[in-house]
C-alpha cells in the first residue's frame, strides 16, 4: 500500500514537470510564461488528468499563493509613485477603467446576472495584469520610451484602483444576505483592520524589521521569515474580521515603506517567481476545460467584451491624451488579463456569488486576453511594421 507521502511527494512531481514542459514550450513561442503555468494546472487538476489527489489540496495551495502573492505585490507597489505619473496617466486609465467597468456592468444585466454578480463580472473584466503587461510591453516595438513610462503607470493606477475593489466586493457581497446592522457592524471592523495595519506600520513594524536586519548576516533566512510571518498574521486578522486573508496581506504589504519595504523587497523578491507559479498552476487546477468545448453565448460575449473593453478604453484614453499614431497599440498593449482577475473570482468564489462555472469562464478570458496581444502584435511586426 503505497503511503500518504510517497503519493504527495509523486503528485509534486508531476505537476513540477508538467508545469515546467508547459514553460518552456511557451517560452520559446514567445508568449507569456503565465499562461502556460496556467495550463498547467488546468491539464493537472481534476477535472483534467486528476494528478492531484483533492481539490481541498488544490483550494489551500491556491489561497496561500493568494496570500503571499499579494503581500509581494503590496510590497512591491508604492502609492506615493502615484503623484508622480502625472495627468495625463491619471486620465487615460481613468478613462479605460471606467469603460471596462461600464462594459461590464451592462454586460451583467445582458446575462442576466445579480446586481453583486455583475459587479464582481465588471471587476474582473477591469484589471489589466502588470505581470503580463509589464513583459509584453518590450514587443511593443511601436512605442517611444516615454510611451512605455505611460502604460507602467496605468498599471500603478489599477493597482491603486484594486485596493479599493479589494475592500468594497466582499463588503457588497455580504451585503446582500446580511442586516443593516451587521454590514454597518462589519464596516466598522474594516475601518479597524485598516487603523490598526496602519498604526503598527508607523512604528511597530519598522523596529521589528530593523531589528531582524541586524541578524541577517548570521541568521539569512530570518527576513523571510519575518516576511511570511507578517503576511501570514494580518491576512489571519481580516480572516477573523469577516474579510478575504488577501486583503490583511496585501494592504499591510503595502503599508510598509521606506528602508523596510526595500530591504524586505530585496529579500523576496527571488521567491515572487516561485509564488506567481505556485498562483497560477493552482488557480488553473479550479479551471473546468469542459467549459472550453461549451461555445455558448455568455463566453463568446464576456470574451468579446474583455478584449474590447480595454482595447476601446485604452484607445479612447490614449485619443484624448493626444498620443497621436499610439492609441490602437496602448489599447492592445493593456489587454491581458491575469492575476487580479482570478482573485477577484477567487473571493467571489468562497462568498458564493461565484460560480464554478463563471470561475472557469474568467481562466478562459484570461487565456485569449493574454495569448491575444502577443499574437496580434507579432503578426503586426511580420505584415505591417517592417
Amino acid at each position: 500500500m503505497v503511503s500518504t507521502e510517497v503519493t504527495f511527494l509523486t503528485e509534486l512531481g508531476l505537476i513540477a514537470s508538467v508545469t515546467l514542459v508547459l514553460s518552456l514550450i511557451f517560452i520559446r513561442l514567445k508568449l507569456p510564461i503565465a499562461i502556460g503555468h496556467l495550463i498547467a494546472g488546468i491539464l493537472i487538476g481534476p477535472y483534467s488528468l486528476n494528478l492531484i489527489s483533492g481539490i481541498d489540496i488544490i483550494n489551500l495551495i491556491a489561497s496561500l499563493g493568494v496570500i503571499l502573492f499579494l503581500f509581494i505585490i503590496g510590497v512591491e507597489m508604492d502609492p506615493s509613485q502615484l503623484k508622480k505619473v502625472g495627468i495625463k496617466v491619471l486620465t487615460l486609465a481613468s478613462i479605460e477603467i471606467a469603460v471596462c467597468m461600464i462594459a461590464g456592468l451592462m454586460l451583467g444585466l445582458v446575462l442576466g446576472l445579480g446586481w453583486i454578480e455583475t459587479l464582481f463580472l465588471a471587476s474582473i473584466l477591469s484589471i489589466s495584469s502588470t505581470a503580463i503587461v509589464v513583459k509584453m510591453i518590450p514587443e511593443a516595438r511601436g512605442l517611444s520610451e516615454g510611451d512605455r513610462h505611460v502604460i507602467v503607470g496605468i498599471m500603478l493606477v489599477e493597482d491603486i484602483f484594486i485596493v479599493i475593489l479589494l475592500i468594497l466586493l466582499p463588503s457588497f457581497a455580504i451585503a446582500g444576505s446580511v442586516s443593516l446592522p451587521d454590514l454597518v457592524f462589519l464596516a466598522l471592523k474594516g475601518f479597524v483592520l485598516v487603523i490598526v495595519i496602519v498604526a503598527l506600520s508607523d512604528k511597530f513594524i519598522p523596529n521589528l524589521i530593523d531589528l531582524v536586519r541586524r541578524y541577517e548576516k548570521v541568521a539569512g533566512e530570518a527576513s523571510l521569515l519575518l516576511s511570511l510571518g507578517i503576511g501570514f498574521f494580518f491576512a489571519i486578522v481580516a480572516t477573523y474580521l469577516g474579510y478575504s486573508p488577501a486583503i490583511g496581506a496585501f494592504t499591510v504589504g503595502l503599508m510598509i515603506r521606506g528602508e523596510q519595504s526595500c530591504f524586505l523587497w530585496n529579500e523576496i523578491a527571488p521567491f515572487k517567481n516561485l509564488f506567481m507559479v505556485i498562483f497560477f498552476v493552482s488557480v488553473g487546477a479550479l479551471i473546468d476545460p469542459k467549459v472550453f468545448l461549451n461555445l455558448s453565448l455568455p463566453l463568446i460575449l464576456i470574451v468579446t467584451v474583455g478584449i474590447l473593453s480595454k482595447f476601446v478604453g485604452g484607445w479612447l484614453g490614449a485619443r484624448i491624451c493626444r498620443m497621436d499614431r499610439k492609441e490602437w497599440i496602448v489599447g492592445l498593449t493593456i489587454v491581458p488579463r491575469g492575476e487580479f482577475s482570478f482573485v477577484f473570482a477567487g473571493i467571489g468564489l468562497s462568498l458564493g456569488v461565484v460560480t464554478l462555472s463563471m470561475y472557469s469562464l474568467v481562466g478562459i478570458v484570461v487565456l485569449v486576453t493574454s495569448l491575444f496581444t502577443p499574437i496580434v502584435l507579432a503578426l503586426y511586426e511580420k505584415f505591417i511594421g517592417r
